[in-house]
């Protein structure tokens, strides 16, 4: 695009040319070829200054003079004065070879200024008007650009696309290819974004119920160890009473063999007194003479005897009372 828009304006100043010698027999046209060579080597305040002047007067007021002052106020970043002049331009030649390119140009202006809205309306009225023009596929990628700009992403895509396809040597064809790289990156991350998102709130409730549920469960383990605590304070309890009535019966028992004990002790005593025993020989006759209710006393004290000595006996092979 900017070979041809060179060679537009190298045409413009050849026929600005002509018309400066006409210009020139009432104007100083060595003047106005100085606002061509300042544009040629970019000193655009100088050109500025030469193309207003040159516009100011009748004469000067040329199509030629005119676009070459609208392409100098678009390299020196004057894009309202620019589009002023693109208005003037449109009103004082509506049927110039050079009206198309005022109109991408102001249509472009707007879009510079940061008026998107008011630039696509613009850059499409171009598209429609002249869909075999040369600067067709740049109105097309400047119409995406809005779109990309207010985040409609699907329909810059689809543009940006389309100039790849259709016009894949046109300048632009390199640009639109980097942003469509740039709207599937930034979906890629868009997508990253949501899956983290959607991870993170996942991870917050699995927090959250995780959280809950182990409070539940401490609540839980604590009635769990109360109840515990509680059935083993009662198996404490009977076990305490079981002890205590083992206890009472280890007692009794004691009791029991302190008494046979001190019933035998008297036993013995009472065999101890008694007669000592008559001699082999005369056992026969001892027995014949003791009376039969003493024989009976004293068999019943020795078998009391044998009895408790037999209870002794058992509760020393037994270990005692336990």
């Amino acid at each position: 695009m900017k070979k041809n828009v060179r060679a537009l304006l190298i045409g413009v100043m050849f026929f600005a040319g002509l018309a400066s010698a006409a210009w020139s027999q009432e104007t100083d046209g060595l003047f106005l070829a100085q606002g061509y060579e300042a544009y040629r080597s970019g000193d655009w305040k100088t050109a500025l200054f030469i193309f207003r002047r040159a516009v100011a007067s009748k004469e000067g007021a040329t199509e030629e003079n005119y676009f070459m002052l609208i392409m100098t106020e678009i390299f020196a970043e004057d894009y309202r004065a620019s589009i002023s002049d693109a208005d003037t331009f449109i009103t004082l030649f509506p049927t110039s070879k050079y009206l198309s390119y005022v109109y991408y140009q102001r249509a472009r202006d707007y879009f510079l200024l940061g008026q998107p809205k008011v630039a696509l309306p613009e850059f499409t009225a171009f598209c429609s008007t002249w869909p075999d023009h040369e600067l067709y596929p740049s109105a097309l990628f400047w119409i995406a650009e809005c779109f990309y700009g207010d985040f409609n992403f699907e329909a810059a895509k689809a543009l940006y696309e389309r100039i790849v396809k259709d016009f894949p040597t046109d300048p632009k064809a390199v640009d639109a290819r980097y942003r469509i790289e740039t709207i599937d990156q930034r979906g890629r991350e868009e997508k990253i974004l949501y899956l983290l998102k959607v991870t993170g709130e996942e991870y917050l409730a699995a927090k959250e119920e995780y959280e809950k549920q182990l409070s539940l469960n401490r609540v839980e383990g604590v009635v769990d160890l109360q109840n515990q605590m509680k059935s083993l304070s009662g198996e404490m309890l009977g076990l305490k009473a079981e002890l205590d009535e083992e206890r009472q019966k280890a007692n009794a028992q004691e009791a029991l063999i302190n008494q046979l004990r001190t019933e035998n002790a008297e036993a013995r005593q009472v065999i101890q007194n008694t007669e000592p025993p008559p001699q082999p020989q005369a056992q026969a006759q001892a027995q014949a003479q003791t009376p039969p209710r003493k024989n009976a006393e004293v068999n019943m004290l020795l078998e009391k005897a044998r009895l408790l000595q037999t209870i002794l006996d058992s509760e020393k092979q037994g270990g005692g009372p336990k």
